[in-house]
Protein backbone atom coordinates (compact mmCIF):
# COMPACT_ATOMS: atom_id res chain seq x y z
CA UNK A 1 0.00 0.00 0.00
CA UNK A 2 1.23 3.67 -0.97
CA UNK A 3 2.19 5.89 2.04
CA UNK A 4 0.61 9.62 2.08
CA UNK A 5 2.37 12.56 4.05
CA UNK A 6 -0.22 15.25 4.98
CA UNK A 7 0.19 18.28 7.49
CA UNK A 8 -1.79 15.44 9.50
CA UNK A 9 0.85 13.02 9.12
CA UNK A 10 2.02 9.88 7.65
CA UNK A 11 -1.21 7.83 6.10
CA UNK A 12 -2.16 5.34 3.82
CA UNK A 13 -3.27 6.11 0.84
CA UNK A 14 -7.26 5.74 0.98
CA UNK A 15 -7.70 7.20 -2.84
CA UNK A 16 -9.50 3.47 -4.45
CA UNK A 17 -11.10 5.32 -7.53
CA UNK A 18 -8.22 5.57 -10.30
CA UNK A 19 -6.51 8.62 -12.31
CA UNK A 20 -7.07 8.99 -15.67
CA UNK A 21 -5.02 11.12 -17.96
CA UNK A 22 -6.38 14.89 -19.19
CA UNK A 23 -7.73 13.52 -22.37
CA UNK A 24 -10.10 11.34 -20.91
CA UNK A 25 -11.99 13.77 -19.06
CA UNK A 26 -14.42 14.65 -21.10
CA UNK A 27 -15.28 11.05 -21.94
CA UNK A 28 -15.50 10.02 -18.00
CA UNK A 29 -17.46 12.95 -17.58
CA UNK A 30 -20.27 11.95 -20.53
CA UNK A 31 -20.15 8.66 -18.89
CA UNK A 32 -21.59 10.09 -15.81
CA UNK A 33 -18.36 9.30 -13.24
CA UNK A 34 -19.40 10.88 -10.38
CA UNK A 35 -15.42 10.42 -8.69
CA UNK A 36 -12.71 12.04 -10.74
CA UNK A 37 -8.81 12.21 -10.23
CA UNK A 38 -6.77 13.07 -12.97
CA UNK A 39 -2.76 12.27 -13.32
CA UNK A 40 -0.55 14.81 -14.87
CA UNK A 41 2.50 15.58 -15.84
CA UNK A 42 4.82 18.45 -15.46
CA UNK A 43 4.78 19.57 -18.71
CA UNK A 44 1.04 19.53 -18.59
CA UNK A 45 -0.62 23.00 -19.21
CA UNK A 46 -3.26 23.27 -16.09
CA UNK A 47 -4.95 26.02 -17.76
CA UNK A 48 -6.56 23.35 -19.98
CA UNK A 49 -8.64 21.71 -16.82
CA UNK A 50 -10.32 25.60 -16.00
CA UNK A 51 -13.71 23.98 -17.15
CA UNK A 52 -13.42 21.05 -15.45
CA UNK A 53 -12.17 21.59 -11.84
CA UNK A 54 -15.31 21.74 -10.34
CA UNK A 55 -15.70 18.33 -11.19
CA UNK A 56 -12.73 16.86 -10.45
CA UNK A 57 -11.84 15.27 -7.00
CA UNK A 58 -8.54 15.04 -7.12
CA UNK A 59 -5.08 15.95 -9.16
CA UNK A 60 -1.81 14.34 -9.12
CA UNK A 61 0.93 15.91 -10.31
CA UNK A 62 4.03 13.30 -10.80
CA UNK A 63 7.31 14.92 -10.97
CA UNK A 64 10.09 13.77 -13.32
CA UNK A 65 13.13 14.85 -10.93
CA UNK A 66 13.33 16.99 -7.50
CA UNK A 67 15.02 19.35 -9.53
CA UNK A 68 12.02 19.88 -11.44
CA UNK A 69 9.97 23.31 -10.28
CA UNK A 70 7.24 23.59 -12.91
CA UNK A 71 5.06 21.67 -10.61
CA UNK A 72 4.93 24.10 -7.54
CA UNK A 73 4.07 26.82 -10.86
CA UNK A 74 1.28 24.11 -11.56
CA UNK A 75 -0.27 23.83 -8.11
CA UNK A 76 -0.20 27.52 -6.92
CA UNK A 77 -2.14 28.26 -11.11
CA UNK A 78 -4.51 25.69 -10.04
CA UNK A 79 -5.59 27.25 -6.90
CA UNK A 80 -5.47 30.21 -7.93
CA UNK A 81 -8.41 29.68 -10.61
CA UNK A 82 -10.16 27.97 -7.75
CA UNK A 83 -9.41 25.00 -7.92
CA UNK A 84 -10.63 23.72 -3.93
CA UNK A 85 -10.33 19.56 -4.58
CA UNK A 86 -7.22 17.17 -3.16
CA UNK A 87 -4.10 18.21 -4.53
CA UNK A 88 -1.13 15.47 -4.68
CA UNK A 89 2.96 15.19 -5.28
CA UNK A 90 4.17 11.89 -6.48
CA UNK A 91 7.50 11.39 -8.19
CA UNK A 92 10.91 11.93 -7.47
CA UNK A 93 10.30 14.14 -4.38
CA UNK A 94 12.68 14.71 -1.32
CA UNK A 95 11.23 14.84 2.11
CA UNK A 96 13.08 18.16 2.28
CA UNK A 97 10.79 19.40 -0.40
CA UNK A 98 7.26 18.63 1.84
CA UNK A 99 6.70 22.31 3.26
CA UNK A 100 7.34 24.13 0.05
CA UNK A 101 4.83 21.74 -1.73
CA UNK A 102 2.35 22.34 0.97
CA UNK A 103 2.74 26.45 0.99
CA UNK A 104 2.07 26.37 -2.98
CA UNK A 105 -0.72 24.47 -3.00
CA UNK A 106 -0.26 20.89 -2.45
CA UNK A 107 -2.58 18.75 0.21
CA UNK A 108 -0.34 15.60 0.37
CA UNK A 109 2.63 13.78 -1.03
CA UNK A 110 2.90 10.60 -2.31
CA UNK A 111 5.57 8.55 -0.71
CA UNK A 112 7.57 7.55 -4.02
CA UNK A 113 7.82 3.44 -3.98
CA UNK A 114 10.86 2.17 -2.40
CA UNK A 115 11.61 4.73 -0.21
CA UNK A 116 12.05 4.38 3.54
CA UNK A 117 9.28 5.52 5.42
CA UNK A 118 11.20 6.97 8.47
CA UNK A 119 12.70 9.00 5.97
CA UNK A 120 9.66 11.12 5.63
CA UNK A 121 8.08 10.83 9.38
CA UNK A 122 10.76 13.33 10.56
CA UNK A 123 10.35 15.84 7.88
CA UNK A 124 9.14 19.29 9.74
CA UNK A 125 5.58 20.42 10.25
CA UNK A 126 5.29 23.59 7.34
CA UNK A 127 5.34 26.79 9.37
CA UNK A 128 2.91 29.46 8.96
CA UNK A 129 3.78 31.51 5.60
CA UNK A 130 4.95 34.83 5.89
CA UNK A 131 1.53 35.96 5.09
CA UNK A 132 -0.14 34.06 8.01
CA UNK A 133 2.64 36.03 9.76
CA UNK A 134 1.49 39.65 8.42
CA UNK A 135 -1.72 39.47 9.42
CA UNK A 136 -1.08 38.80 13.32
CA UNK A 137 -0.46 42.60 12.81
CA UNK A 138 -3.80 43.74 11.02
CA UNK A 139 -5.62 45.41 13.56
Amino acid sequence: MRKILSPLGLETDDWEFGLVSPDQIAARLDAGANVLAVDLGTDYDVARLEPYLDQIDMIRISLPAFTDGRAFSQAGLLRLMGYSGRLRAAGVILPDQFSALLRVGFDEIEIPPGKEVPAWTGTPRPEPGYQERLRQFDS
